[in-house]
């Protein structure tokens, strides 16, 4: 453990609108700021086939994503990783994001950084004790446990919001109740 706070980076994986929160926490104290946060985008261009389309999306995501790695230089990479899919198009997006979040955490073969997983529903329950919570609880979560994260939050798109919510909730999860 580290007397001083370490840089976290949560995710709210999806093949279009990946989520992601910077985050210190004081490993000692158990303090967790969230200081930041954004949705990164894949759009492919008008390709003929699929698989194209899905390749350049993922190599989109991965330039983004390796890209805040770099820059922020995070101990522990935080996934709410999806759990299943029910349909072939979600089942791309469901395995695009756990390759691409184990190509973060293992890139040279090894835990290089460690990589803490929870569920969607891990999620959910945390914020309202139920299966169907909504997108807006899980937002007022946030405001209510993390009220800093509004300055910045505020002025983001209810839209981008809720993927960044949704990493921050993730990253709390990890760290204080994991």
């Amino acid at each position: 453990m580290s007397n001083q706070p370490v840089t976290i980076i949560g995710f709210d994986p999806s093949l279009r609108n990946w989520g992601y929160c910077i985050a210190t926490f004081d490993e000692t104290n158990k303090q967790l700021e969230f200081h930041q946060g954004g949705v990164l985008h894949s759009k492919p261009d008008d390709l003929e086939r699929q698989n194209l389309k899905d390749l350049q999306s993922a190599t989109q995501l991965y330039n983004q994503l390796k890209g805040l790695v770099n820059e922020h230089k995070p101990k522990y990479l935080v996934a709410e990783l999806p759990v299943g899919s029910q349909s072939s198009r979600a089942m791309v997006s469901y395995a695009t994001c756990i390759c691409l979040s184990a190509v973060l955490a293992y890139a040279d073969g090894s835990n290089t950084i460690p990589l803490l997983t929870v569920t969607p529903n891990q999620i959910k329950t945390t914020v309202a004790n139920k299966r169907d919570t909504t997108k807006d609880e899980i937002i007022d979560w946030v405001f209510t446990h993390y009220p800093n994260t509004q300055h910045w939050l505020k002025d983001v798109p209810k839209t981008k919001q809720e993927h960044i919510c949704d990493a921050i909730v993730a990253t709390h999860i990890a760290l204080l109740e994991g």
